[in-house]
């Protein structure tokens, strides 16, 4: 159970991070696009963390590391996304 939970938040807070730096917005709407994938990286972070102790406490089949590499692959892409920008300038 703990693991799909980990599975889950891995995919939303993915395509959180992956949609948002691409559509614009003006005013206030900037600002939220800004903070919005930063949020979303903590938070997968923090669920991943929980339900990847309690999946391993649990005696889940790979609960504790399918949970590691969620967390692992938030930090990836986010980071991904920053030196991409970076490079091209934006």
């Amino acid at each position: 159970m703990f693991t799909a939970i980990s599975f889950l938040t891995t995919v939303l807070a993915l395509a959180v991070i992956i949609v948002m730096p691409f559509l614009k917005y003006r005013d206030w709407g900037g600002i939220v696009a800004l903070v919005f994938p930063w949020l979303a990286l903590q938070a997968g972070l923090i669920v991943n963390c929980i339900a990847g102790v309690a999946a391993h406490a649990r005696g889940e089949y790979l609960g504790g590391r399918i949970a590691a590499i969620g967390a692992a692959l938030l930090l990836i892409t986010e980071f991904g996304f920053l030196a991409f920008r970076w490079r091209l300038g934006v």
